[in-house]
């Protein structure tokens, strides 16, 4: 059933059915029982989730790989080439072997999230029970970029295990933009703006399958926020351009705080400088490095939501190019190129019903969002 939610001011929330409970931290176990019924809810509350931003980012899932037990599949805008015509409206015409963005480019956002049981676009499954599909899913990132007339990817890394989430990475994007590393067409040429959130295991991901394709992606790319991501800067110490990237202002790190650590982090708000050590820099480099102003690693993207994009905006405003990478031609020339139950990005929220047991139709009498009806 079509699900309608573009309300900004209200919250997905999880409820159980029976007994009205508005499912929480503190009683998701009487409800919820850690293990297969855990497994199983969280499993049809991320395909809830997964079809509201498919509707509301007019996005299709495409097939990156279908060989062995797993598939790999992507959220994409319903324009890509691999789109097949006749899915939805939005399809582009039939006989047309490219995207629209061939022709009249748009930047593009690249969701990425972190490894464990997550699906695309899911950065907490606890979360997505107890917090709402708002906290803890890159909804309000569609939403976002929606609103900016971008196209949006969403890969899948852990559609195959985590031993497999580089693998599955790499497919994904040689699949979803093998066309800009096509030196002998002229989609390589063109300009394609690339902007990227990389939660987690995905930063690392990322700066890997930088590490091998510089040419090709470095000059597309014109922010990335890392959130809490894992990677290195000493994993570029061959390369500079990309090292001269990961340290530019087109990056910029937000970082949960950790509550053994940083004994004063509940004194910053998100956004706030992270006055950072030797330590950190050796392993990040001279990255503008933020505070989420949460302790809650899979929570980063939705407490600094609003500066995340502002990191983005800067970049979309000025077209882009805010960092200088130096590409040798073929004439050798040089070319620069605190209640987490009840979270709120600063808005009331009013929470939705999803409930358990029962197909419904969700309660939005203090706003009259139709929700539609959703079984659990």
């Amino acid at each position: 059933t079509k699900t309608t939610l573009k309300c900004p001011n209200c919250h997905l929330r999880l409820y159980h059915h029976p007994s009205n409970t508005l499912i929480t931290t503190e009683n998701r176990r009487v409800y919820i029982s850690d293990g297969r019924l855990f497994d199983e809810i969280a499993r049809l509350c991320q395909e809830v989730a997964q079809t509201v931003m498919q509707e509301e980012g007019d996005l299709e899932w495409v097939t990156i790989c279908d060989q062995g037990e797993n598939p790999i599949r992507a959220l994409i805008h319903n324009d890509h080439h691999l789109v097949p015509p006749s899915a939805g409206e939005g399809g582009h015409d039939s006989g047309s072997d490219s995207d629209s963005d061939h022709h009249d480019p748009k930047p593009t956002l690249l969701i990425t999230t972190g490894k464990g049981k997550v699906m695309a676009g899911i950065f907490s499954r606890q979360h997505l029970m107890t917090s709402g599909i708002e906290t803890s899913t890159a909804l309000p990132m569609v939403r976002e970029a929606m609103q900016r007339n971008m196209n949006i990817a969403i890969l899948d890394p852990n559609a195959r295990g985590e031993r497999m989430g580089m693998v599955t990475y790499e497919k994904s994007l040689g699949v979803l933009f093998g066309h800009w590393e096509d030196d002998t067409h002229d989609y390589h040429h063109r300009k394609h703006d690339l902007y990227v959130l990389a939660h987690s295991a995905s930063g690392a991901q990322l700066v890997r399958y930088l590490l091998d394709r510089c040419e090709y992606y470095l000059p597309r790319i014109r922010a990335i926020a890392f959130t809490d991501s894992t990677h290195s800067i000493q994993w570029t110490r061959n390369d500079a351009n990309l090292k001269n990237l990961l340290e530019s202002s087109a990056c910029v790190y937000v970082k949960s705080a950790n509550q053994n650590r940083d004994t004063d982090w509940e004194r910053h708000k998100p956004g706030d400088d992270v006055e950072t050590d030797s330590f950190w820099k050796h392993r990040f480099g001279s990255v503008k490095t933020m505070w989420a102003g949460t302790h809650e690693h899979s929570l980063t993207n939705w407490f600094a939501h609003s500066h995340i994009w502002g990191h983005f905006d800067r970049h979309l405003r000025a077209g882009g190019g805010n960092f200088d990478l130096y590409w040798p031609t073929q004439e050798g020339a040089s070319v620069s190129s605190h209640d987490e139950n009840s979270i709120s990005d600063g808005n009331n929220s009013i929470p939705q019903q999803l409930e358990i047991g029962q197909t419904t139709a969700a309660a939005t009498k203090h706003c009259g969002v139709p929700l539609g009806a959703v079984t659990l």
